[in-house]
């Protein structure tokens, strides 16, 4: 469902990287609080897990994710998944957010199961151009990373449409609506990976959703979140 897994061995042979046009969110001159569109980027979620963490091993049936790659503050880093949606995403300098929506698939969350729900967002920071071990070049994108639990996640139904659909724009005022919302609430992304690298422990090593696990060198070592919570 627009996911491409790697084959195994190298998945990234070469990664440059350029920031984008939009300011650090510190910056005085930022205006992506008051300003700015998003986009929804659709990922599976993982059924045995009560937090919103992609479906690491592969039990929907749809691949061992890599994406959303939490670990740092990525999407598309490993995998191409909707490279059309993120080449689109970064094409449009009015759309300063990624939106991260899943549906759940745990059971246990009687309240949760089967709804979508937006469980937060990307910044768009930096811009990767990533040549895959295939010989195909795909961009990635990094920034400040927000996600959240489901019980404080948004329905999607409740801010975008009843009909879902798994990529879909994000108009101004929503954006800002939606990232007052999501910063609001408690970030446990540190606790997302804690739970990756946990369930990451079930997969073989050609199906680790981490370079350095595959027996491979990452560039992001030094700040991945996987090594340093």
């Amino acid at each position: 469902m627009g996911c491409k897994q790697p084959k195994g061995g190298r998945a990234i042979s070469l990664v440059t990287k350029e920031r984008s046009a939009l300011p650090d969110r510190d910056s005085e001159s930022d205006p992506s609080d008051k300003k700015g569109s998003g986009r929804i980027q659709f990922f599976y979620h993982n059924p045995k897990s009560d937090i919103p963490i992609r479906d690491v091993c592969n039990e929907q049936g749809f691949g061992h994710k890599t994406e959303p790659h939490l670990e740092i503050n990525a999407e598309n880093y490993l995998s191409s998944c909707r490279q059309t949606n993120i080449k689109a995403h970064l094409g449009k300098e009015e759309e300063k957010y990624l939106f991260l929506v899943t549906t759940c698939k745990n059971r246990h969350l009687e309240k949760h199961f089967g709804s979508q729900y937006i469980v937060g967002f990307i910044r768009k920071g930096e811009v990767l151009t990533i040549l895959g071990e295939d010989g195909n070049e795909r961009k990635a994108i990094r920034g400040e990373t927000v996600l959240v639990s489901f019980a404080d996640a948004i329905p999607y139904s409740e801010v975008l449409s009843d009909r879902f659909t798994p990529v879909r724009l994000v108009d101004e005022e929503t954006t800002r609506v939606l990232v007052t919302r999501l910063r609001g609430a408690k970030n446990i992304v540190d606790d997302c990976v804690r739970e990756i690298n946990r369930y990451d422990d079930e997969n073989p090593k050609n199906k680790k959703s981490c370079l350095i696990l595959r027996g491979d060198r990452c560039q992001f070592r030094d700040s991945c979140r996987r090594w340093n919570v």
